[in-house]
């Protein structure tokens, strides 16, 4: 029973692909923002907050994914080929708006 409940995916392929596409877009422009400096870790977890929000995903469940898919890097691989394509197709279309595809 517990083997079972270890490899479920607490979110989605489809789900956590929206995600990265949101976390990738912010670091990069914290990165941008803060001169690639540290940033206080209240302002990565108020961040992370934020798209958990906005995706309709506890913040718990979020940290809970991000465990479940470094634990499981074929699944994350397939995760992050969806969300570069998706990155890709907005930069084809830059006049889109900028919400989450």
């Amino acid at each position: 029973m517990l083997m079972g409940a270890c490899n479920s995916v607490p979110i989605s392929n489809a789900n956590m692909s929206k995600i990265m596409y949101d976390v990738m877009i912010m670091e990069a422009g914290n990165q941008v923002n803060y001169n690639y400096g540290l940033l206080p870790k209240a302002k990565w977890k108020g961040d992370y907050a934020s798209i958990a929000k906005k995706h309709h995903v506890d913040a718990n469940k979020l940290k809970e994914a991000f465990q479940f898919y470094s634990k499981h890097p074929d699944k994350f691989s397939k995760v992050m080929e969806t969300t570069i394509a998706l990155l890709q197709n907005k930069q084809l279309m830059p006049d889109s708006t900028n919400s989450t595809p």
